[in-house]
């Protein structure tokens, strides 16, 4: 693992050691250094005839040389005179992770709010990288839950720890494991202040929804009922088009996404993703998911509504998330007099139907495009029976 790259090391050896040989073997083992912490590519511009990288800073900044011999000896000053901070770490591996698309710009964005929210101007913030150890780590963590944080926040923010401490090599320690060795309990977890939604629809409630929807027979409703009977996300229909269904052998294939991103103002904006982009959440987000014979049905009634007359038309050209949003809490659940639903429990009532249904686990997670039958889990209810549903049942049963 590296370590604040041995470059004080080096400096120290370079005082001591004359040899020619020995100062060129101390170059090449640093310049070797350099490649492993430095994560941005190293280009050649053909038009200015210089050699480029991008700094780890804030803003963004461009170093050129005429060979890349020249272009390292600056990385090594740059590296040698900086210290390994936090934030720059932070700041190499999330522009790397976006440039390959290992995450999309919304996940980007949240790190840094974490960042701001959680350690900009603590103890991590303030030492260098190589300095920390798992301790302080454990300290910090520990504050934090003292300070008040909920679930999804801490979990989060060990998130961000790792991708510093453990995934950049910067160090070899592995936040998730400290975390997971503090054994906490959710009542060291604070409650979100927000008003509490139901996840999962009840089986009344999927039978209300669905006569709603193909009553109202209009986009917006039809569209979130496929939602149900696909389990996509809402960015990834909000970006369909019809040369992503194939109706014939009953296949959807996820091509982009909608994903939205703050602009210089401040303002949210709303893009969609070029075709394969890798922006989707996941490799495993791309793959193509099989339509049941009620989403077919779903989808031939809202392509009717759709404004699509060719492959390569959004079929909901004009529509955001936040119109889907808004017609799913402010008018379909106002009008079934239920709780308010976010997008997000269509996706999860699809999983829990599934699990229910006894599909197996491997289909399941290729349906939800999960990595791992674990994140899937998450997404199941139990509780999706109304009490007078599970009286029902229970008296169905015969025992003896």
């Amino acid at each position: 693992m590296l370590n604040k790259l041995n470059l004080k090391g080096y400096q120290n050896i370079d005082k001591l050691m004359q040899s020619e040989i020995v100062l060129v073997a101390l170059e090449e083992a640093m310049k070797k250094d350099i490649k492993k912490l430095h994560k941005s590519k190293i280009w050649y511009d053909e038009k200015r005839g210089l050699y480029q990288t991008l700094l780890p800073v804030v803003p963004k900044k461009i170093i050129s040389a005429k060979s890349e011999d020249k272009l390292m000896n600056k990385l090594i000053d740059f590296y040698s005179s900086k210290n390994i901070s936090f934030e720059m770490i932070m700041s190499e591996q999330l522009t790397e992770k976006l440039h390959t698309r290992s995450i999309v710009k919304s996940t980007y964005d949240r790190y840094y709010m974490d960042y701001r929210r959680y350690v900009k101007g603590s103890v991590l913030d303030k030492t260098d990288v190589d300095q920390i150890n798992s301790a302080i780590i454990k300290k910090f963590l520990n504050d934090k839950i003292a300070e008040g944080i909920s679930r999804k926040n801490f979990n989060n923010l060990v998130s961000l720890l790792n991708i510093v401490y453990y995934y950049s090599e910067a160090t070899d320690m592995n936040v998730k494991d400290i975390a997971k060795r503090m054994n906490l309990t959710s009542k060291q977890f604070i409650t979100s202040n927000r008003r509490k939604t139901k996840s999962v629809w009840t089986i009344k409630e999927q039978k209300a929804f669905k006569d709603y929807c193909l009553k109202a027979n209009n986009l917006r409703c039809l569209g979130l009922l496929f939602a149900m009977n696909t389990g996509l996300r809402i960015g990834e229909l909000t970006a369909l088009k019809p040369k992503d269904i194939d109706i014939e052998n009953q296949r959807l294939q996820i091509r982009r996404i909608e994903y939205k991103e703050k602009d210089e103002n401040g303002k949210t904006v709303y893009h969609i993703s070029k075709d394969e982009d890798e922006r989707a959440k996941t490799s495993a987000s791309l793959e193509p998911i099989f339509l049941s014979n009620e989403a077919i049905k779903v989808y031939k009634l809202l392509l009717a509504h759709s404004t699509a007359k060719r492959p390569n038309d959004f079929i909901f050209d004009g529509l955001k998330t936040y119109h889907f949003d808004h017609t799913l809490r402010r008018k379909i659940c106002a009008d079934l007099n239920i709780s308010p639903r976010g997008l997000h429990s269509l996706r999860k009532t699809y999983a829990t139907e599934l699990i229910d249904h006894n599909v197996s686990k491997t289909i399941v997670k290729s349906q939800m495009r999960h990595t791992s039958f674990d994140t899937t889990e998450r997404y199941y209810h139990k509780n999706k029976y109304e009490a007078e549903d599970t009286l029902n049942i229970l008296n169905s049963v015969s025992i003896g």
